[in-house]
């Protein structure tokens, strides 16, 4: 790498910086990076701010990938990320072909995220005390770390795996049990 190419890094890291740290409800969904236990968590991904979550790669059961690096935060969620189903194609046959790393997993991880915005958490106000609702409705990042975290399953001492059908039933898309419910609310309102 060049001076140039070295000056130009530093500019657009510390733009990358300050648009992260400007932000006040926004939330980034980061790939961690590919190399293994060889490398930390990339840039911005190991940036320290609520705003900002790393997304590590998971098999389909929920075991971590080869190719997620050391987490650098508390909070270190990893969803589907290998074996991720793209489809080719027409000129290069069609067929499906198989991805995986920490790209795949984060619009995972985003579009986890947004199934959750699509439910109206009102409608269950009576299991919900007043400020966990309040809390939900800003979907600020504490919102969205507190249902990943009730997501979580199988988890490993570095990693939390987000598996939203824990809260979820896949025909109603409504919340499962009322005990999900007591979970929520301890968690926004202790």
């Amino acid at each position: 790498m060049g001076q140039d190419d070295e000056k130009e890094w530093e500019a657009a890291r510390d733009s990358i910086d300050i648009a992260i740290s400007n932000a006040t409800s926004q939330i980034f969904f980061i790939a961690a990076g590919n190399g293994g236990r060889n490398e930390k968590t990339l840039f911005p991904a190991n940036l320290n701010n609520d705003h900002v979550f790393a997304v590590y790669a998971s098999e389909g059961k929920g075991t971590g990938t080869t190719v997620n690096p050391i987490p650098g935060r508390k909070r270190a969620f990893m969803t589907l990320g290998k074996s991720v189903p793209l489809q080719s194609l027409p000129r290069h046959g069609g067929e499906p072909i198989y991805c995986k790393g920490t790209s795949y997993a984060t619009p995972i991880a985003a579009g986890i995220t947004a199934l959750f915005r699509t439910i109206d958490f009102r409608k269950s106000a009576d299991c919900l005390s007043e400020k966990t609702l309040r809390e939900l409705e800003k979907w600020g990042p504490n919102a969205v770390a507190m249902l990943f975290e009730l997501m979580a399953q199988g988890s490993t001492k570095e990693y939390q795996y987000v598996c939203p059908w824990n809260l979820l039933t896949m025909d109603s898309r409504a919340l499962k049990r009322r005990a999900d419910f007591t979970r929520i609310n301890e968690m926004f309102d202790p």
